[in-house]
């Protein structure tokens, strides 16, 4: 099945299908994480090792919540061979692109919650030969996807004009793509076309796209983005309700209020829920209700792009979905 947001309504949130479908993500830099737990005297009390980057994470949600993904990424050296081997032990598949530098490697200490930075390796740019093949693998694994994710990474490591080709081609295996990007890369897929696209609301003010962090300034953000090439687009605001415009139907979404853990990630958990619903051929309101639950409860856990699929599923019973008025209307979106 290939599902794109639409009109349909209606929808199952069981979190694990008996035939999941398959979703395929762009990683264009994937990273080793290892992370010193100490304990209030300094000691060592523990090790752990993660994979990480914007992509991947968004595939672990999508997992989560029974989608079989395909990972696509550049992987390079002692890094790239341990990041392949996490990434395949979270249930995801991985494309992998030989990288002729190793993989980007982060190394934190943390003490009493305060984390701090021991080392760092940067993703390098991947050559000419290596974007190209980026891109084919991951033309490749759309063939076999109903749904292509697009995300992004520190600038540089992959060209922003490849977004548009990515776009455009994936759309013409007859897939339906989904976009998490900003800047220069989220203007070129754009331009190929999306058919859902989440944003924040700082990269939106930040993109230039809309004019301040206000209610008004980011409904004229979406619609500048619909015209720019997206069908629908979800805009997450942090603790405040989400804003979609979906087909040109404006709306807010909010859940139960919870004390955050980890406030990083709950974006990617969002479109990797978005995606696996897209997948499964949600309509647009229940694929909106399964993304803002999983955002929701990615904040509670130490975890990026983690969460247990029942539990988004039954908390995505309770997300509100409610038509944006204007203000002069009292609108609560608004």
């Amino acid at each position: 099945m290939r599902a794109r947001l639409d009109r349909r309504g209606g929808g199952n949130l069981e979190p694990v299908p008996s035939a999941p479908e398959t979703v395929a993500v762009l990683a264009v830099a994937p990273s080793l994480m290892v992370a010193v737990e100490r304990g209030p005297g300094g000691e060592v009390r523990d090790i752990h090792l993660h994979p990480g980057g914007q992509g991947f994470w968004v595939a672990r949600m999508a997992a989560r919540l029974g989608a079989r993904v395909t990972l696509v990424g550049p992987l390079g050296g002692e890094p790239g061979r341990a990041v392949r081997a996490l990434i395949e032990a979270e249930g995801v598949e991985v494309s992998p692109i030989e990288s002729h530098r190793p993989s980007a490697v982060w190394i934190s200490s943390d003490k009493e919650g305060e984390s701090a930075t021991l080392a760092q390796l940067e993703p390098s740019p991947l050559a000419r030969h290596e974007a190209d093949g980026l891109v084919n693998a991951m033309l490749a694994a759309g063939l076999d996807a109903g749904v292509a994710v697009l995300t992004g990474g520190p600038p540089g490591v992959f060209p922003a004009d490849r977004y548009e080709n990515l776009a455009h081609d994936l759309h013409a295996l007859g897939g339906t793509v989904v976009a998490d990007l900003s800047h220069a890369p989220l203007r070129r897929a754009l331009a190929g076309g999306v058919d859902v696209l989440k944003v924040s609301d700082e990269d939106l003010v930040d993109s230039g796209l809309a004019g301040g962090p206000g209610p008004e300034d980011l409904w004229e953000g979406a619609e500048a983005l619909r015209e720019g090439g997206a069908r629908s687009v979800l805009i997450s605001r942090a603790e405040r309700p989400l804003l979609a415009c979906l087909d040109g139907r404006r709306v807010g979404a909010s859940t139960p209020s919870f004390r955050p853990v980890n406030h990083r990630g709950a974006g990617d958990a969002m479109t990797g829920a978005a995606a696996a619903a897209l997948a499964r051929g949600m309509g647009p309101e229940d694929v909106l209700r399964l993304a803002v639950a999983a955002g929701a409860l990615s904040v509670t856990r130490h975890g990026l792009g983690t969460g247990d699929g029942d539990a988004i599923a039954r908390l995505a019973g309770r997300v509100r979905v409610e038509p944006a008025y204007s203000t002069s209307a009292g609108g609560r979106y608004s």
